[in-house]
């Protein structure tokens, strides 16, 4: 048997057992109260067990995603009314209802803070670094906050007026309809140690970056601790980083000029169309990226075209002219620079930045290869590189939720960082106390790693991202894996918060600013504790609680079906001293069965959607 189905089946016996407690609870409760017990059953559809105890039929059915007590009296028998059926539901007092009904979502709930109490006892769970960090990974370039001046590295302190937990923040607000959202936090500078608040409020928007139905402010990912682990086994031998001399435990931290804070900012700028140069002005040195353009696109004089095209033939290059690369600057023989371009198409413009080089710069090294003179150049600005720079395989340190953004910013010579890397294209130094700058690796696109897999027999399925649709998407072809810290808070607090996140999405359910598409039904439970057992038991149990928890509130809602509905009729009768006629409570029962119905079939569709994505 495969982990995976392994997996799924405690998985589904997980959430059994949650609704077998559940409806434990009412069972235990009814027969103290003398309520008349006809079928327990765990499980929806048609039974595979069945066997008799007393007069109760207890079985167990073939959706195990369920389970129900059928009470007597709970429907009309005889034409009698419910509360004439001798030994029924509706037949005890409003107070014995509410007893049974109230009893189910209190075991739940009582069983997920034993199981928050047991985990913390235990020492907790280890959660991912990204989960719970106030530091940002990654931030969308064309957003306000980025032109603001928050950017990668930065931290979260509030986000639309609330203290900042961590990523679920962002994934709740990017599926809320809402107004502006305020964020507020610090501005770091990791060279200088120089920290700076900020406050802003912006507006949301939609990004093909996100889920078309996701909103962000420009956040787009927390921070993560990148190492290395291993190459694809399959197809390792064609990773562009196979020699570049990284090892398994380097801890990537910068790559083309950037200090690297997530994959997916990585990931960014491997994809980035630029160059990294390093270019002396006035004495100085500087280092920065240019993009590169394709020299179709540039409005050129007729000599440059036919200089670049003599460097073409000198260095031997097939690729025709107006298909090669080059950067918008106009430069000489000896590599410096005369002026600009500008664009034959004068909307290509917009893509690009404001000129940073100028007339007289001296480029003396691209992708950290020295460049002599215009010819090296032009061959060297063809090629698309990326430069990494590594902290190698240290001790590992131990980091709790409380401390894991010092942890984070302390672990690191950030000094260390920007003494080597304005080394590169001046001096050969490779390392820098436990940093070390890799050989430059050659980023390989999809589609051509594929070609080269197929045409060795060695398979086509590479470790990539999971959303790469479009085949010139370039990647680096390592594993990495993002470093985890112990999540331990007292079990009162993670009660504490599970139910405000309850009630907030409850709220915005009702009010209609989240939709209920982002709900998870039973198969999106499954799944959920699916991926809770891979990563560990503590992590399953743990979403077997909060499942628990959800579930006991849920049912507490006082809408008819729900066990919450039959404690408000009991409470009613209790009030107004009247009993609810049979017809009446069936007329207001039938619309919530037929929506829970809709819903049921609606979350589960969303749930395999999901699993497809």
């Amino acid at each position: 048997m495969s982990p995976s189905i392994f997996y799924f089946i405690l998985s589904a016996l997980g959430l059994s057992f949650i609704v077998f407690i559940h409806e434990l609870g009412h069972y235990l409760v009814a027969k103290k109260l003398g309520m008349k017990i006809e079928v327990f059953s765990v499980g929806f559809g048609k039974p595979i067990f069945v066997w008799y105890r007393g007069e109760v039929k207890w079985q167990i059915c073939f959706l195990l995603f369920g389970g129900y007590v059928k009470i007597a009296g709970m429907a009309k028998e005889d034409g009698r009314e419910l509360h004439q059926i001798e030994g029924g539901f509706f037949n005890k007092t409003p107070w014995q209802r509410i007893q049974v009904a109230i009893v189910g979502p209190l075991v739940n709930i009582v069983f997920a803070l034993l199981v928050f109490t047991v985990l913390w006892g235990l020492g907790g769970r280890l959660k991912p670094f990204e989960d719970s960090t106030h530091i940002i990974g990654r931030v969308d370039p064309k957003s306000e906050l980025y032109s603001l001046g928050v950017k990668a590295g930065d931290t979260i302190t509030t986000y639309n007026g609330h203290k900042y937990a961590g990523f679920r923040d962002l994934i709740y607000n990017g599926a809320l309809k809402g107004g502006k959202i305020g964020i507020s936090g610090t501005k770091w500078n990791y060279y200088t140690g120089k920290e700076s608040p900020y406050a802003y409020t912006l507006e949301p928007y939609h990004t093909e970056i996100l889920h078309k139905e996701f909103t962000t402010i420009g956040v787009l990912g927390s921070a993560e601790i990148i190492t290395f682990d291993s190459f694809d086994p399959a197809n390792g031998s064609f990773s562009p980083m196979q020699n570049s001399g990284i090892e398994k435990g380097d801890r990537v931290v910068w790559a083309n000029g950037e200090l690297i804070f997530s994959r997916s900012q990585l990931s960014d700028l491997v994809n980035q169309n630029a160059v990294f140069i390093t270019y002396e002005r006035k004495g100085k040195i500087y280092q920065t990226n240019i993009p590169r353009v394709l020299i179709k696109d540039l409005r050129m004089d007729s000599s440059m075209k036919e200089e670049l095209g003599d460097w073409r033939r000198t260095m031997g290059i097939e690729k025709p002219l107006d298909q090669s690369y080059f950067i918008p600057y106009e430069i000489d023989d000896q590599a410096m620079i005369q002026g600009t371009f500008s664009f034959i198409d004068s909307e290509l413009e917009p893509l690009y930045p404001t000129p940073i080089l100028e007339k007289g710069d001296k480029i003396l090294s691209c992708n950290g290869i020295s460049v002599e003179d215009g010819l090296a150049f032009f061959k060297e600005v063809g090629n698309k590189k990326v430069l990494l720079m590594v902290q190698k395989n240290i001790e590992p340190f131990s980091m709790t939720w409380l401390n894991q953004d010092e942890k984070f910013r302390t672990s690191v010579d950030w000094q260390g960082i920007e003494t080597l890397s304005q080394e590169i294209g001046v001096n050969s130094i490779k390392e820098e106390g436990n940093l070390r700058l890799l050989h430059p690796v050659v980023p390989i696109s999809y589609a051509a790693f594929i070609e080269k897999t197929t045409a060795s027999k060695k398979g086509i399925n590479p470790i990539v991202p999971i959303d790469i649709l479009d085949k010139e998407y370039l990647f680096l072809g390592a594993i990495t894996v993002s470093e985890s810290v112990t999540y331990n808070p007292l079990p009162t607090t993670v009660f504490t918060d599970m139910l405000v996140d309850s009630w907030k999405t409850i709220k915005s359910l009702v009010t209609g600013s989240l939709s209920p598409k982002w709900l998870s039904g039973p198969v999106g439970m499954v799944k959920i504790m699916h991926d809770g057992w891979k990563q560990g038991i503590k992590d399953a149990f743990y979403w077997i609680g909060l499942i628990s928890l959800n579930l006991g509130i849920i049912n507490l809602l006082p809408i008819p079906v729900l066990d919450g509905g039959y404690i408000f009729f009991s409470l009613w009768e209790m009030i107004t001293k009247k009993r609810i006629p049979a017809k009446a409570m069936e007329k207001m029962l039938l619309p919530f069965v037929i929506l829970l119905i809709m819903l049921f079939i609606y979350t589960t569709y969303q749930d395999i959607s999901r699993l497809f994505l």
